[in-house]
């Protein structure tokens, strides 16, 4: 097998080929503009992908995930002082929110806090604030449930959201990009697409595509439908 090919199958980070150039380009104008974007989905619609790769590729991105042990307001804040590289960061909110202001005013840099949904309202403004004042762009991503509870947040109305984006499931683009990076061949790439749009999206392709190309290699035979079945059988079973 080719080097370049055995390369791409077995890397665990993002393959830049097969991102949605609408959410990069998001990251890119929030930025610029210094603004703030909302960007809602499903897992497996590639909103981390992105992410990671913009964080990687630009200076000046920081990249927070969120989880339930930072949904209050000192924790989210403390989560944004460590990827700033904020050393002895305050305990007290009020000066935790100073040094990232500090830190960030006058940058023109990026925050994306990353699976917001873990969020609480008082933590959501709080980020609200930091972009106003440290004039920053901030990209706030979550999930479905994000998605159906920013109706009814007041936090909204804090601060002028300049962009929202709700991905249902991956473009058609975002599969083929993904399919030609990973050298799929043509024969299989219809039931591929099917994949990419049940309950997981781009991250069960990922994982049933890694199956399948395993058990190719073990075989030394060309990927074919037997093997993407067997292993999103397989992937199935262990759901």
């Amino acid at each position: 097998m080719n080097r370049e090919v055995k390369a791409i199958r077995s890397y665990s980070g993002v393959i830049p080929s097969a991102l949605n150039p609408g959410v990069v380009a998001g990251f890119a104008l929030t930025r610029e503009l210094q603004d703030m974007m909302v960007i809602t989905g499903a897992s497996g619609t590639g909103k981390t992908c992105a992410a990671r790769y913009y964080q990687q590729t630009t200076l000046g991105v920081w990249l927070v995930t969120m989880t339930p042990a930072s949904s209050n307001l000192a924790c989210c804040l403390s989560r944004v002082a460590r990827a700033m590289g904020i050393e002895d960061e305050p305990h007290r909110v009020a000066r935790l929110e100073e040094a990232i202001v500090s830190r960030a005013l006058g940058t023109g840099g990026l925050l994306i806090v990353d699976e917001a949904q873990h969020l609480r309202v008082a933590a959501l403004e709080g980020l609200c604030r930091l972009q106003d004042q440290a004039q920053i762009g901030i990209v706030i991503m979550g999930g479905e449930t994000f998605d159906a509870r920013l109706t009814n947040w007041t936090w909204r109305t804090c601060t002028p959201i300049g962009r929202f984006l709700a991905l249902e499931l991956p473009e058609e683009g975002d599969v083929t990009r993904l399919l030609a990076a990973w050298d799929v061949p043509c024969g299989v790439r219809e039931l591929c697409h099917w994949i990419s749009r049940q309950r997981g999206a781009l991250h069960a392709l990922k994982s049933i595509l890694r199956a399948a190309m395993f058990m190719a290699d073990n075989e030394e035979q060309e990927l074919n439908e037997s093997h993407i079945k067997a292993a999103w059988c397989d992937l199935r079973e262990r759901a």
